[in-house]
């Protein structure tokens, strides 16, 4: 990500490393069915056929369309942050159908894809770790009063979360030359990169809240009984 803000080629794109694509089958078709596995041994609603089946197709494929986010994100060279919070976005309609349980099914399968196929770490981590699990979590510290502690709840997860996002990049994965181009960069560059990674989370958390608040609109206008 300092590489493309420093260099201001938005057309570079970066060499793409994936598995064989029958290895990608392959690992998609065994998270699905651990996505079914898991999900299957809920009871579904009284009285709604099928709706295990529709859990687990709905899930499977948003967690696909996840992976094909990322890996759009990834090849175009623009998404390192921006592909993770659309993807993060794609648990809501789980979490609200089906409950915290399978939208978290789905955020596991669409995270494993990502780190197995995802050609960009820092991608794949972003939405592993800080933005992929929020939609779920932030429904529970949407509980939190008054409203600063839940803000300070949620920037301290998201910072904590991002400070492990680039140790695990420097000293374990260690990319060629990222150490090179964080060093470079300078610290008030790093700075004023932190201030503005804090208010594009600032601006996924009111996204999350206003999909979240407009889905939930279209479901009740959906079920409401026609009029007399």
């Amino acid at each position: 990500m300092i590489r493309f803000l420093r260099s201001g080629s938005p057309f570079r794109l970066p060499p793409v490393r994936q598995p064989p694509f029958d290895a990608q089958l392959y690992h998609f078709a065994a998270l699905h069915g651990i996505i079914g596995a898991i999900l299957w041994k809920e009871k579904g609603e009284a009285g709604v056929p099928n709706t295990q089946s529709r859990r687990i197709a709905l899930c499977g494929v948003l967690a696909a369309l996840g992976v094909v986010v990322l890996l759009v994100g990834s090849a175009l060279g623009l998404g390192t942050y921006a592909a993770p919070m659309l993807a993060c976005f794609l648990l809501l309609p789980a979490l609200e159908e089906y409950g915290p349980r399978a939208a978290l099914c789905q955020y596991a399968a669409t995270a494993i894809l990502a780190l197995l196929l995802v050609p960009e770490p820092e991608l794949s981590l972003f939405y592993a770790l800080a933005l992929g699990p929020y939609p779920v979590l932030r429904a529970r510290l949407e509980r939190l009063r008054p409203a600063a502690l839940r803000w300070a709840a949620k920037f301290a997860f998201f910072n904590a979360a991002v400070a492990l996002v680039y140790a695990l990049l420097l000293l374990v994965l260690s990319p060629p030359g990222l150490a090179a181009e964080f060093a470079a960069a300078g610290v008030p560059y790093l700075a004023a990169l932190a201030v503005l990674m804090n208010l594009a989370f600032f601006l996924c958390d009111r996204a999350v809240a206003a999909l979240g608040r407009a889905y939930r609109l279209r479901r009740r206008r959906k079920r409401r009984p026609p009029a007399p």
